[in-house]
C-alpha cells in the first residue's frame, strides 16, 4: 500500500455510511470499521474473474487489474450481495463528503455516477454487472480487453463511458473532484487533463 494510505483511511473513516474494500495479497493493516480488506493474490484474481466472465484471464501485472473495474461488480459478487451500489475507487486520494454529492437525488436517478477510473459507481443490478460486455467501446471489446497483457483504460471514458452512452444508460458524468497537480511545488488544480494554470 502507499505510504500516504492513512490519510485515505482517514477520509473513508469519515464517511462511516459507506462501506470499503481493499482487494491484495498483503496483511491488513489498521483499518477503521467501515474498510474490508479481502486478501487475494494476483493469480487467485485471474482464477476469480476467469470463473465469474467465462474467459480464459491470467494477468502478469496488479496495473492490469485497472481494466477489469468496470466488471467488479459481477467479478466480486458474492460480497456485494446486501448493496445498492458497487464501485472502484484509487488510493491515491483524500475524500470528502461523498454523501453531499452522492445524494438520493443523483442516486437515484443513474445508472453510473461519475466517469472516471479513479471513482465510479455502479447500480447494482443484472445489467450493470454486465454492462462492460456491450458494445460501444473505442478501446476494443472486453474480450479483446481481457484477454491481452496490454492495459486499455477500459475503465475510462473511451471504454466503459461510451459503451455506456452508446447503449443509452444514464449516467452521472459531472466532474466533482479537485485533481492536484503533481508537476507543481503548490498545489494546482488540474482541469481538463492538459490546463495546469488553476
Amino acid at each position: 500500500l502507499p505510504n500516504y494510505i492513512r490519510y485515505w483511511m482517514y477520509s473513508a473513516e469519515i464517511n462511516s455510511s459507506i462501506d470499503f474494500f481493499i482487494v491484495n495479497d498483503q496483511k491488513p493493516i489498521k483499518h477503521p470499521q467501515n474498510v474490508h480488506f479481502i486478501r487475494m493474490s494476483l493469480d487467485d484474481f485471474s482464477t476469480l474473474a476467469s470463473q465469474k466472465i467465462n474467459l480464459p484471464i491470467h494477468l502478469k501485472e496488479a496495473y492490469k487489474c485497472c481494466d477489469f473495474k468496470c466488471a467488479y461488480g459481477l467479478i466480486f459478487e458474492d460480497y456485494l450481495k446486501e448493496y445498492d451500489f458497487w464501485g472502484h475507487c484509487d488510493l491515491d486520494l483524500v475524500w470528502g463528503d461523498l454523501r453531499c454529492f452522492l445524494n438520493e437525488n443523483v442516486l437515484e436517478q443513474y445508472e453510473k455516477i461519475y466517469p472516471l477510473g479513479h471513482l465510479s459507481l455502479y447500480r447494482n443490478t443484472e445489467q450493470m454487472k454486465r454492462a462492460f460486455m456491450l458494445s460501444g467501446s473505442e478501446k476494443g471489446d472486453y474480450i479483446e480487453v481481457f484477454t491481452d497483457e496490454k492495459h486499455y483504460a477500459f475503465d475510462e471514458l473511451r471504454g466503459i463511458y461510451l459503451i455506456l452512452k452508446k447503449n443509452n444508460i444514464s449516467q452521472y458524468d459531472k466532474y466533482e473532484f479537485a485533481d492536484i497537480s503533481p508537476v507543481f511545488r503548490r498545489m494546482k488544480i488540474v482541469s481538463d487533463y492538459t490546463c495546469y494554470d488553476n
